[in-house]
């Protein structure tokens, strides 16, 4: 279970990556993403 819980946030971090170079780290919309 554990080691999974690493990959889902490995994951996240790239999703969150990605959203941000697409987006623009302006964006308003970028915050909403995060919680």
């Amino acid at each position: 279970m554990l080691g999974h819980m690493d990959e889902s946030i490995a994951c996240y971090e790239k999703g969150l990556q990605i959203q941000m170079s697409a987006l623009d780290e302006r964006n308003p919309c970028l915050p909403e993403t995060c919680r």
